[in-house]
């Protein structure tokens, strides 16, 4: 799940809550660094001015990094805040 909030400055901003019901502490810190990992990639490609609030759900748990990749892509494409890229990065 993904909360978009406008923050009236230059840069893009993310926030990631992961839940206790995830895992244990190495489980949710792994889910943590693999979305800080797909927003560090996709980055250049968002429109800045965003707070992105991310609430990822157990089952990412079993998705692979590019599966991550290209769902965090399509929530920001749907939000309407994903600009084209060159080619490779989204």
């Amino acid at each position: 799940m993904v909360f978009l909030l406008n923050n009236g400055m230059q840069k893009n901003r993310l926030g990631i809550s992961v839940s206790k019901k995830a895992g244990h502490a190495v489980a949710r810190n792994r889910i943590r660094r693999r979305l800080k990992e797909t927003f560090r990639l996709l980055e250049l490609c968002i429109l800045p001015g965003h707070d992105l609030i991310i609430l990822p759900r157990q089952n990412i748990l079993d998705a692979g990094f590019a599966d991550i990749k290209s769902q965090m892509s399509y929530l920001l494409r749907k939000h309407g805040i994903l600009q084209f890229c060159q080619k490779g990065d989204a």
